[in-house]
């Protein structure tokens, strides 16, 4: 989130429930988280912060551990095929178990969501050149679905929803 605050208390973009009031989780973040996703018993965050680990992080209750090292902000987060998927800046990262990084897809701007919809993953990418709703072909190969958009609508989230891929469209014109 991009929130600093909780009450008093300096909660900096990040807290914890105690079970009686928020507080916050240390070492600070520096900027907004946005997103975040649990998988094999940690917390991973994509935003656009830089410290304490830049654009992606683990989180295992205690310590931050940064996941890639681009420098680039992370912006979407989905598990595939049993690993982590990352839509950052410019590109589409996923993570093993073992923490081996790669590189899925490269795009010209911001991947703002991702979603698995009945075993297949799916990104919403918003720049002119790769503006859409793309569909992951393996191999680093990603498929336009020419979703009919104009030059000022962006699609921004994406869900799968009772077998139905949703997507939601920002059109601030």
């Amino acid at each position: 989130g991009s929130f600093t605050k909780s009450g008093a208390q300096d909660c900096p973009y990040l807290a914890r429930w105690s079970g009686t009031e928020w507080e916050p989780v240390l070492p600070a973040l520096d900027n907004i988280v946005r997103d975040a996703i649990e998988w094999n018993g940690k917390l991973y965050l994509a935003g656009e912060f830089s410290q304490p680990a830049p654009g992606l992080m683990a989180f295992d209750g205690a310590t931050w551990t940064g996941l890639d090292n681009s420098g680039s902000a992370g912006y979407s987060l989905a598990i595939f095929e049993n690993k982590l998927i990352a839509g950052k800046y410019n590109n589409i990262i996923e993570l093993d178990a073992s923490g081996v990084v790669s590189v899925i897809g490269n795009f010209a701007t911001v991947v703002l969501d991702l979603t698995v919809h009945n075993g297949e993953l799916y990104a919403a990418v918003n720049q002119i050149s790769d503006k859409g709703i793309y569909k992951y072909a393996g191999n680093g190969q990603w498929t336009n679905l020419n979703l009919p958009l104009v030059s000022y609508e962006t699609p921004w989230r994406i869900f799968s929803v009772s077998g139905n891929l949703l997507v939601m469209v920002d059109n601030k014109g």
